[in-house]
């Protein structure tokens, strides 16, 4: 029978080995949870950008922008109109 002789010792070499093996592991975990942070984050974000997309294209989104238009054209004309008549401050 054959025996072979490790140098340095097993236990000498997995004393060396081990620190940087738990190291590894530790920082693995924390890339990984750093990781799924930020795809839940990108998810949260495309979810929120479809959900917005969805409210202004729906069916009342144009009664919205139509009253909106409306709005700031009618605000424009008085601040027009009060400058043309030489008023001193706008609504």
């Amino acid at each position: 029978m054959v025996g072979y002789i490790f140098e340095p010792r097993s236990e000498e070499l997995l004393d060396v080995i081990l620190p940087y093996y738990i190291q590894y592991q530790v920082f693995q975990m924390i890339l990984d949870a750093r990781a799924s942070e930020h795809s839940a984050r990108m998810v949260a974000m495309k979810n929120a950008t479809d959900k917005r997309k969805s409210v202004y294209q729906g069916p009342h989104s144009r009664v919205q922008q139509d009253a909106s238009g409306w709005l700031t054209t009618e605000l424009l004309e008085i601040a027009t109109a009060q400058m043309a008549l030489g008023a001193n401050h706008v609504l």
